[in-house]
């Protein structure tokens, strides 16, 4: 299951702008010595953290890098973006250079910025609350000027500016239900109009034609199956490029060639991988990019003068980028990057330069471009480093083993980078959003447990996991969601068979759908590990489901299961964890926000109801003003300190 929204996509950098522009903030007040909590949080089991260690492990948190925002309009200059409590735009004159800051935008919960192509304007959307009901405000980057552009009762996102500026189509849940797609000119808040109402999907559109007539968009069935058309924003007139029953194939981020005749695609039409796809607009006929089609295409950008295309490719978690001329119908590979994950590919105006974000285990974010011509590589920004020497920070390893029903299973690990004596304890992290993948990027504060406690850290991308074709993602779906959790009950087979791991000391941690993993395999395997950390666990199917926004909620029961239909909803009860939540003897930490409108507190709370009065040590952390994860910095480095004392307290010892 793939996402749709980019929630997550800026999830740890914006964290990380966190760290270090709100440390200042951070209430750390000693008294004796210790770390004070804020009064939004609920806390229990949690011993007095001391002052020593929130110090230590700032050594890892101080550490970011800042996302590209694009390109200036009118020279080879590159905008970065700062998305935080303190949120701002600022522009790097030449590679290696010291960033400028353009303007600082004021205010909370800002999700993410789209810049108007003429770089007057940009839009921002904004959630002050936690429910997620992001907010359209213009933006005038010469005066600093805000003006809200949306209710308060709906969801905008997705923002895509016209070619001449003057014109925005964006996703909104105004209408009954699903997603529709609007038009509005900023400059004239009055003009906001329906463009295509959806009806019961998720529609999102991604490119305007280069004379601004047609918008080129995708209508999301279901997180895996979508269908792609085109409307000409005059007249109204919907034209379907894909076939009328797609209701397994996925289409995503088109882009109109330069002449107007045709749309690039990602689909895995008629593939087992996701493939580039050239649709002419008259003949409706496909052509497929010379690609070796072993490994998703995962990100692509066609140039502003229409002769070369960015391209990245996801190989096993690892990002490879290549340059397609259109003419001649051949890539080229970039050589000179170093392993790690590439995304938000811009090209400038002039079609000369490609930037893009780099991460990698020693660089949170840092920003390169590739010249088209001749592939030189430069880096214009480089991560803070906050003196410390990255260099020696962990390097992940690909790691494999054979599951249940000899599938094989992949994942990363991250050692201790200096000598420890002895078999290591180990963590299991599981990823959140049900179809994730993890991806060999910067591990922030947990380096404090690889380095300074000699903890290993294993990320498995167990099946559903997205990046290794149509079938793995779609091995956990419905029926199938236990087979997941027996790819972890594998893993821990592999971990007692490796003469440096210690398989009596193994931790499982994962937040959201990785929670109700975390959650599962406790259960599952409560004698082969030692204890567990669940963030906004999910831990009642049926619930959860019924919680969704109903313009949401028919996108995803294709993957968790519809819960109407009654064998479905008696294997979500089944596997449900809070059912069976009592056998679990080992140590818990729970974690929950109190606004949380994804995973509702009422199912931590209710794992906290079921286990009072029995003996296992139960650690609970509530934010009384978090929602789907933590997003205060005061809140996340509490988090983050008590994690590292119940680590030290029942993985360690």
């Amino acid at each position: 299951m793939r996402r749709i929204t980019r929630r997550n996509s800026l999830k740890s950098l914006r964290l990380a702008l966190f760290l270090i522009l709100a440390a200042c903030s951070v209430i750390v007040k000693a008294q004796d010595d210790f770390v004070k909590p804020g009064p939004d949080l609920e806390m229990e089991g949690i011993p007095p953290i001391p002052k020593s260690l929130a110090n230590d492990v700032r050594r890892y948190t101080y550490i970011y890098g800042l996302p590209l925002a694009g390109w200036a309009p009118d020279k080879r200059e590159i905008w970065i973006k700062g998305i935080s409590q303190f949120s701002y735009i600022s522009s790097i004159g030449s590679p290696g250079e010291k960033p400028k800051t353009i303007k600082h935008i004021l205010g909370l919960g800002i999700y993410d910025i789209y810049i108007q192509p003429q770089g007057n304007y940009l839009i921002y959307n904004q959630d002050k609350d936690g429910t997620e009901k992001y907010q359209m405000h213009l933006f005038n980057l010469q005066n600093g000027k805000s003006n809200l552009l949306s209710d308060s009762n709906t969801r905008d996102t997705e923002f895509v500016w016209s070619n001449n500026g003057e014109q925005v189509v964006y996703s909104s849940t105004a209408g009954s239900k699903g997603v529709s797609l609007y038009l509005i000119s900023p400059l004239k808040p009055e003009s906001k109009r329906l463009l295509v109402e959806s009806g019961d999907n998720y529609l999102k559109a991604y490119d305007w034609s280069s004379d601004d007539k047609l918008v080129v968009y995708c209508e999301f069935m279901s997180v895996d199956a979508s269908k792609l058309w085109v409307i000409n924003i005059e007249t109204g007139v919907k034209t379907l490029l894909s076939e009328q029953s797609s209701n397994e194939v996925y289409y995503s981020t088109p882009q109109f060639s330069k002449d107007g005749k045709g749309v690039y695609v990602r689909t895995n039409r008629r593939s087992e991988v996701t493939r580039i796809a050239y649709i002419n607009l008259g003949t409706r006929r496909y052509e497929f990019l010379n690609m070796d089609g072993e490994w998703d295409v995962e990100e692509f950008q066609v140039s502003p003068n229409g002769k070369s295309i960015a391209i990245l490719v996801n190989e096993d978690g690892v990002s490879r980028l290549y340059l397609y001329d259109i003419e001649v119908k051949r890539k080229r590979g970039i050589p000179g990057l170093p392993l790690g994950v590439i995304s938000g590919l811009a090209w400038n105006r002039t079609s000369t330069d490609c930037a893009f974000n780099f991460k990698s285990s020693n660089a949170p974010n840092d920003i390169y471009s590739v010249a088209a011509i001749t592939g030189a590589v430069e880096r214009w920004f480089q991560s803070y480093s906050n003196g410390m020497d990255l260099d020696q920070f962990p390097k992940p390893e690909l790691i494999r083993w054979k599951s249940f029903d000899g599938r094989t299973i992949s994942g990363f690990i991250y050692r201790p980078s200096r000598q420890y004596s002895g078999k290591r304890p180990v963590i299991i992290d599981l990823h959140g959003d049900i179809s994730g993948q993890f991806r060999p990027g910067y591990i922030y504060a947990d380096n404090y447990l690889v380095n300074d406690l000699g903890v290993v850290k294993i990320y498995p991308n167990y099946r559903g996991s997205r990046g290794y074709g149509k079938t793995f993602v779609n091995l956990d779906n419905g029926f199938h969601r236990e087979d997941a959790i027996k790819d972890i009950g594998a893993l821990l087979d592999w971990i007692k068979s490796r003469p440096d791991l210690d398989p009596e000391k193994v931790m499982v941690r994962g937040a959201s759908y990785g929670g109700f993993m975390a959650l599962s395999v406790t259960l599952q395997y409560n004698n082969k590990i030692c204890a567990s950390i669940v963030e906004s666990g999910i831990s009642e199917w049926i619930s959860v489901i019924n919680n969704l926004d109903v313009n949401f909620r028919d996108l995803w029961r294709a993957e968790y299961g519809d819960e109407r239909d009654p064998k479905a909803r008696d294997y979500l009860q089944r596997i449900s964890p809070i059912y069976s939540i009592t056998k679990n003897q080992k140590p818990m930490f729970l974690i929950h926000g109190s606004k949380d409108s994804h995973v509702p507190i009422q199912q931590a709370e209710a794992i906290l109801s079921a286990m009072k009065g029995t003996q296992v040590h139960i650690w609970h952390l509530f934010g009384k003003n978090e929602g789907h994860g933590f997003s205060n910095f005061t809140n996340w480095e509490i988090k983050m300190l008590a994690i590292i004392l119940f680590t030290q307290e029942y993985l360690i010892k």
